[in-house]
């Protein structure tokens, strides 16, 4: 079996506000899931790579909303492999306010969630609490920003549940 897909290792630019810190610990906590096993967590739309072979085989319907992750599970489905490459480390600007950075984690769960019904590898219980703890003991202020943020969820996503598909508005603070 030959590597289908690449995933990298995504890496915010800065991360002084709460958002950025936010977003700091989401990618520190996706980095350790990512070096423990192959998950729905594995390839990231920030930077992956595909065999021009495979992309010509693979069809993206139209409404998908986590098209990274709909990747991963056709190049899975066509019996190649999918790696993690830690030393492939991509910089990204972070969300400077909290609507860009609920839209990001909002537009991830529910793309994670359209995608439920293939059978993947799904990161168990007891990982996800294990990866959490180490994540939160190694930056506890990131921690506490991920859960200020995450408070807002369920008013962001009454305001919004509209405007969340697959045609997204462009966060604006993650641009230069």
């Amino acid at each position: 079996m030959y590597v289908g897909l690449c995933s990298s290792n995504p890496r915010p630019l800065q991360y002084s506000s709460i958002y950025g810190k936010a977003s700091h610990f989401i990618t520190n906590w996706l980095h350790n899931v990512r070096k423990t096993e192959l998950t729905q967590f594995t390839v990231m739309g920030r930077g992956l790579a595909i065999t021009s072979e495979l992309a010509k085989k693979i069809t993206i319907p139209e409404n998908i909303i986590a098209i990274d992750y709909f990747l991963q599970i056709k190049v899975l489905g066509l019996q190649k492999q999918v790696i993690y490459v830690n030393k492939a480390k991509l910089y990204f600007k972070p969300p400077e306010n909290l609507e860009d950075f609920l839209s990001q984690v909002l537009r991830a769960n529910i793309g994670h969630k359209q995608l439920s019904f293939y059978k993947t590898k799904k990161l168990s219980i007891i990982s996800n609490i294990k990866i959490t703890l180490k994540s939160i003991l190694s930056d506890p202020v990131g921690g506490l920003a991920t859960l200020y943020c995450y408070c807002f969820i369920p008013y962001y996503q009454i305001r919004n549940q509209n405007k969340i598909s697959s045609k997204w508005e462009i966060a604006q603070s993650t641009k230069s």
